[in-house]
């Protein structure tokens, strides 16, 4: 009963962040992500009001309570879950672990987008039928703004330099570019040309 009710609200709480998220870009008409802005602050508002309800003060049954914050906040938006931990961590006299999971929070989230983006691309390649593909991650690097990108993390940027190298034939690559173009907003495509001297690979 509990994981249904949990579910049930899990998908209102989805409906809700659709609805949310597309009025609050469209009233803004902005490139900046105010919907989604919007969806984890009152998500987390949300979670912090119903979390200290209901556990300092019992009001409420724990299958609403669940229903609640993992079922509607969980479809709403899981940063609210990361604001309530963090908050709960300074509000007990942690302030070192909850500047810590905000830290890492931020780190790995940056790092596993550009990790997925760059699987992405990968597993495109190899659809495609390509010899091979390489990722390869800079820790330091500047582009066309002269904004030095750093992987320090304090310094934590969004556009850490990223490589994808992909080798095959001229006319396979040259094949693949409209897929790639695609997938690729901001960035440097090159092609170059290059001699393999020795390939050996594992049976």
């Amino acid at each position: 009963m509990r994981a249904l009710l949990v579910g049930c609200f899990g998908f209102a709480g989805t409906l809700a962040r659709y609805w949310l998220q597309g009025a609050a870009q469209r009233l803004t008409s902005s490139t900046f992500p105010y919907g989604t802005l919007a969806v984890n602050v009152l998500g987390s508002f949300v979670v912090g009001f119903v979390a200290t309800l209901t556990l300092e003060r019992a009001a409420l049954n724990p299958t609403w309570r669940a229903a609640i914050l993992v079922g509607f906040c969980g479809g709403f938006t899981t940063y609210s879950a990361f604001a309530y931990e963090t908050f709960e961590l300074l509000r007990t006299g942690d302030p070192w672990r909850g500047i810590a999971n905000v830290a890492a929070q931020l780190a790995l989230g940056i790092a596993a987008v550009w990790l997925g983006y760059a699987a992405a691309i990968v597993s495109r390649a190899r659809e495609e039928g390509l010899a091979g593909a390489t990722v390869l991650r800079g820790l330091m690097g500047f582009g066309a703004a002269s904004r030095i990108h750093t992987a320090k993390v304090l310094r934590l940027s969004e556009d850490l330099p990223i490589v994808v190298e992909i080798v095959d034939r001229s006319e396979k690559i040259e094949a693949f570019l409209p897929a790639l173009d695609e997938m690729v907003g901001d960035g440097l495509m090159t092609l170059e040309r290059v001699q393999v001297v020795t390939y050996r690979a594992k049976s």
